[in-house]
């Protein structure tokens, strides 16, 4: 019975681990998805997680539909044409 008993909790352990790194895997792979680059301007980027940032906070702002047409590509251009505005102003200064 003893020998049961060590051979479920064997088992139990390893089916724990293999889920517990199936999800830091499929973590990792969304980090990756949430960091790519979506605009560049001038030498600055644009991530995938700074566009998404920026939306969810003028959703909140403007207490919009999140799935408004067009939203992300409103707002993405609202960010290159700020990082545009800033790369002026540091060569007029």
């Amino acid at each position: 019975m003893t020998s049961f008993l060590v051979v479920t909790v064997k088992r139990t352990a390893l089916v724990v681990l293999l889920i517990l790194f199936s999800a830091m895997a499929v973590h990792a792979q969304m980090q990756n998805v949430a960091d790519r680059i979506v605009a560049v301007v001038g030498n600055e980027i644009i991530t995938q997680s700074d566009l998404d940032y920026q939306v969810q906070l003028y959703v909140f702002q403007n207490r919009i539909d999140p799935a408004a047409a067009g939203l992300k590509r409103q707002v993405l251009d609202a960010l290159v044409n700020e990082k545009l505005l800033l790369a002026q102003s540091i060569l007029d200064s």
